[in-house]
């Protein structure tokens, strides 16, 4: 028996079953959900004592909010404070702009993670 031909014919295209319609809404909650608290915090403790990290850790940022607070305990301070008595008091004219400097980089900083945290939180509702 001789080989059947094919005639062109392909094999039948079947449309694919109707997928029904997906309603998705995003709310993008960008400034909204800024907390300003550990900002305030971080600066007010940075300015009266010295102790830098507890606004980070407010912030919900462990590693750095640790860091800096063990830091500024066992580095900044007594660093600080043995500048100034060493120096009969003069360390204290390069004390206070070394401090004001890293009062405001690390306001700047937290508050970027503060930005970066509440663009950050989308929610996605999904209704069918």
């Amino acid at each position: 028996m001789p080989p059947q031909q094919n005639y062109g014919y392909g094999q039948q295209q079947y449309a694919p079953p109707y997928q029904q319609g997906v309603n998705v809404t995003v709310v993008n909650n960008a400034g909204a959900g800024k907390n300003n608290t550990p900002l305030i915090v971080e600066v007010l403790l940075n300015i009266f004592t010295g102790i830098y990290g507890i606004g980070w850790l407010m912030a919900g940022e462990t590693t750095t909010g640790i860091v800096l607070l063990v830091c500024s305990i066992l580095l900044y301070l007594p660093i600080l404070i043995a500048i100034a008595v060493f120096t009969l008091g003069l360390g204290l004219l390069c004390d206070f702009p070394i401090a004001i400097t890293a009062i405001v980089v690390n306001a700047i900083l937290l508050n970027n993670t503060l930005k970066r945290k509440a663009t950050q939180q989308i929610t996605m509702v999904q209704t069918r």
